[in-house]
């Protein structure tokens, strides 16, 4: 499979801000099936743990709020919800 977690930077990368599992990337291609599960799987378990989930481009701009996987997206940002007390 050709998604895996990495340290380098790619045309599509998510990037995941997990408490319980630290800071992950993982990356993708569009073009092949299995790197696209792969990324959809790790998207379906953050929006199940009730992450924020966020799409940007690869230059930073301002993102966009996301409820489905898009696996044309160059930037997924992922991170725990920010609970007030």
């Amino acid at each position: 499979m050709a998604a895996e977690l990495k340290e380098t930077v790619s045309d599509h990368l998510m990037q995941i801000m997990d408490i319980d599992a630290g800071h992950n990337e993982i990356s993708w291609d569009p073009e092949d099936p299995d790197s696209v599960a792969i990324a959809k799987q790790a998207f379906d378990k953050a929006k199940a743990k009730g992450m924020l989930i966020y799409k940007t481009t690869k230059k930073g701009e301002q993102g966009a709020l996301m409820k489905e996987f898009d696996p044309e997206a160059e930037r997924i940002r992922m991170s725990p919800m920010v609970k007030g007390g």
